[in-house]
């Protein structure tokens, strides 16, 4: 399950249609840009070595996409980010299972 954090302040609640998670082209065209990765500490009710990460369009700045609240202060809550910067545009939080293997899912 993913949760895409809209510069507007909703939300959306989202699955990936293969058991295999989102592709890459899924992921870009949810958050309407490159994608830039910003890791957050995982919460224990993750598995062993899951993860959470958001995905932001990297030049969300850079096209003046407007400031996303939540996933912003989502970012500071965990220390993810510095307080003096902030999210711009659409921003996607997904769990990664098994980071870095061929057996790595984003969901």
């Amino acid at each position: 399950m993913a949760v895409l954090f809209r510069a507007d302040g909703t939300r959306a609640t989202l699955t990936p249609a293969s058991p295999a998670g989102f592709s890459l082209s899924q992921l870009q065209a949810l958050i309407g840009g490159y994608l830039e990765m910003l890791p957050l500490p995982s919460p224990p009710s993750l598995p062993p070595g899951g993860r959470l990460v958001l995905f932001l369009d990297e030049e969300g700045k850079l096209k003046d996409r407007p400031l996303n609240v939540d996933a912003t202060a989502l970012a500071h809550a965990y220390d993810a980010l510095s307080l003096y910067d902030y999210l711009a545009g659409d921003v996607l939080m997904v769990t990664v299972l098994h980071p870095g293997t061929d057996d790595e899912t984003v969901l």
